[in-house]
């Protein structure tokens, strides 16, 4: 959602996420989510990000990077890259590092 540049779809789903979650995740993906513009959204996501790339991932999922904004983010192998932190300015820029 945060590639797409939809602040509202985010919000819901880091709000989902939250949820769904314990301990610092759950504290960071209500923070990312309790924001009040997409900027803020992807700035608290970063922490979130690198949480989440620390761990052990699903079947078909990668870590990916952007080295312009040196942050991480997960997503599904199979798809085109899709950078949450740029969304459509550079929806491309990074590479899948695992």
């Amino acid at each position: 959602a945060l590639a797409a540049d939809d602040l509202p779809r985010a919000k819901a789903a880091l709000t989902a996420l939250a949820k769904e979650s314990t301990g610092e995740m759950k504290t960071l993906a209500q923070a990312a989510a309790d924001t009040g513009d997409i900027a803020a959204t992807r700035e608290r996501f970063k922490p979130l990000s690198a949480l989440a790339t620390g761990m052990e991932l699903p079947p078909g999922h990668a870590v990916a990077y952007c080295p312009m904004v040196k942050a991480k983010w997960v997503q599904k192998r199979d798809d085109k890259l899709a950078n949450p932190y740029y969304g459509s300015q550079m929806l491309t820029c990074g590479n899948f590092v695992n």
